[in-house]
């Protein structure tokens, strides 16, 4: 296995469906819902079958 790390704000250096699955653990509660976007739909984008999301703030009304 392989730990990769990148920042979804930015270009992702990967073509699409690269990864088998993505995941990004207590990432979303820090930014902003357009930034949240952006980080799903890149997710969405290098991963083959799986986006996991986990996040501990899951009742933010802006989620």
């Amino acid at each position: 296995m392989t730990f990769i790390q990148a920042n979804v704000l930015k270009p992702l250096p990967f073509e699409n469906k690269t990864f088998d699955l993505s995941i990004a653990s207590y990432v979303a509660h820090g930014l902003q819902k357009n930034e949240r976007k952006q980080m799903y739909v890149k997710m969405s984008r290098v991963s083959i079958s799986k986006v996991i999301i986990y996040d501990y703030n899951t009742h933010h009304p802006s989620l």
